[in-house]
This record gives C-alpha cells, sequence and structure tokens, in this order.
C-alpha cells in the first residue's frame, strides 16, 4: 500500500503542478484542530512532520506555502530510525527533491535535487529513481550520461513505475544508452500506457504508531480528492502515452510487434524485459526503428 499511495501522490504533483498554485482554495480547518499536529511537530513526531509538510503543499486547513512545505519535508528527510517510519523519509526525500527542480518554496538547483533524488533512489524509492534517470538524460545537476539514466529508468520500470516505463521505452526507441530496439521500446510503453486507478487502497500498516496511522488516512483522503480533481489531466497524460506508444508499433513488422505485445502482457513486477530470440530481432532488417 505504501508505494502505491506515494506514487500516486506523486502523479498527482507531476500531473497538476500544483505546487506554486495558489488558486485552489485550502480546506477550512480550525485554529484548534491544527493545534495538537504542530504540537506533535514541534516535538519531533515524524508522522506530523509528514502531515504539516502535505498540508502546507496542498492548501488543506493551512494557506498553500511551497517554502513551510520545504521546511517540514527536509525535517522528516534527515530523519527516521523506526522502520514503519522509513517510507515517509524517502517520500520527503523525493519530494524536496521535486521542490528544487523546480524551483518552487526554494530557489531552483538541480544539483540539490540530484542530492536528494540519490538519497531516495540508492534506498529504493522508484519515484525519485525515475526522476534522478531524468535529470541524467537531461544533464541536470550532473553531466549528461545516458547509461546512469537508463540504469536509472530500468530500476523503477520494473517496479512498475509508469513514468520510467515510458523513458525507458525513448531510450530504446532513441538508441541512447542502450542499443536500438524497437521492440523493447514498444513494450515498455505498452507497459506504461496501462490505465492504473488512481484512488489509494484503504489500508494502513498495522504496527505503526497512531499519529502515523491518522497522517496516512490524511493523505488518503485527500488523494482521493486530488485524483478527482485532476482525473481529465491524468487521462490526457494517458492518451499521450498511448499514442507515443502507437507510433512505435507504426516501426514495428507484424512479427516484432506481436513479440513486443507478449513481452508487455506477460510481465511481471521485478522483471527485466528481454527479446525472445535474436532472430526476431533480425526480421524486417534489424532492430532499428
Amino acid at each position: 500500500m505504501r508505494e502505491k499511495l506515494f506514487l500516486i501522490l506523486i502523479l498527482i504533483f507531476a500531473a497538476a503542478n500544483a505546487l506554486g498554485d495558489e488558486t485552489s482554495a485550502p480546506v477550512a480547518e480550525t485554529k484548534n484542530q491544527l493545534t495538537p499536529l504542530r504540537k506533535a511537530a514541534a516535538r519531533g513526531d515524524i508522522a506530523a512532520q509528514f502531515a504539516l509538510a502535505w498540508r502546507y503543499q496542498d492548501g488543506n486547513g493551512v494557506p498553500k506555502d511551497p517554502a513551510e512545505a520545504v521546511k517540514w519535508y527536509r525535517k522528516v528527510a534527515t530523519r527516521g530510525e523506526a522502520p514503519h517510519d522509513h517510507f515517509l523519509v524517502l517520500n520527503a526525500r523525493s519530494m524536496l527533491g521535486n521542490y528544487y527542480r523546480l524551483g518552487v518554496g526554494v530557489p531552483e538547483d538541480p544539483v540539490e535535487a540530484m542530492k536528494w533524488y540519490r538519497l531516495a533512489a540508492a534506498e529504493g524509492d522508484a519515484e525519485a529513481q525515475a526522476s534522478l534517470g531524468e535529470m541524467y538524460a537531461d544533464g541536470a545537476g550532473a553531466p549528461l550520461n545516458d547509461a546512469l539514466a537508463v540504469k536509472w529508468f530500468r530500476k523503477a520500470a520494473t517496479r512498475g513505475n509508469p513514468r520510467a516505463q515510458m523513458d525507458l521505452a525513448n531510450m530504446y526507441f532513441q538508441g541512447h544508452g542502450v542499443p536500438q530496439d524497437a521492440v523493447l521500446a514498444y513494450a515498455w510503453a505498452n507497459l506504461a500506457a496501462v490505465e492504473r486507478g488512481c484512488a489509494p487502497e484503504n489500508t494502513r500498516p498495522e504496527t505503526a504508531a497512531a499519529t502515523l496511522n491518522k497522517t496516512l488516512a490524511e493523505l488518503q483522503d485527500t488523494i482521493a480528492r486530488m485524483c478527482a480533481e485532476n482525473a481529465p489531466i491524468l487521462k490526457r497524460q494517458n492518451e499521450a502515452v498511448k499514442k507515443v506508444r502507437d507510433q512505435i508499433a507504426s516501426a514495428l513488422s507484424s512479427t516484432q510487434l506481436a513479440e513486443a505485445q507478449r513481452l508487455s502482457s506477460n510481465w511481471k513486477p521485478g522483471q527485466v524485459l528481454r527479446r525472445e530470440s535474436t532472430s526476431s530481432m533480425k526480421d524486417n532488417g534489424g532492430n532499428t526503428p
């Protein structure tokens, strides 16, 4: 549930580009209702700190304030000893990377963004891995390095991250960091085009502290609302992915297309896609589009 919940969170974050949007009306909430959360955050409760960061990002009960969101995400990002807290730390680091990458609430700083993405990506955060790959592919915050971009795209793509799957498809289609291969490009794009449910599961870790459970419940409610609000944006994104996938298909022979479709339909999480045979790669003049 944790990965699905925060994958949705980051997808909405990227889809709406809402970090600096001051037009969203904050959810009405009294000062007394926020007081316990503020006190818990001030005492160092990591779940309360994350919840407060999210509130300032979303404008939930407080005026939307990216700088305050960054302040509280930073407190979370530099902590996290308990196992049930660790995923909050990883997601706070990934969020900090987004803020520095976009220059919202802080000066734009790709080097600082890379720092936070690396910290989260090294411990398995798929969204941070996808973002880190994009930074390497763009030469932002570090010299352009297609091989490293592919490395991080593949790590996230094999975990089911749709953004990384589309990024990896593009690398295969263009032959950047990997041998050019339109079959694998289509297969990864086809996986990225799968329509995913938006609403998070209504489950939480049984062993989590009360504040953490309350934080997750609040995030689930907020994300459900944001899913509904941003459904048209997510639909357009999915349609755009499908359009790119179909453009790749036009570069394939019928035999290659059938292979690519088999690869994607048989894919399981954690699996790296590989061509079925060398003979199929020679069909239609090789593996280039």
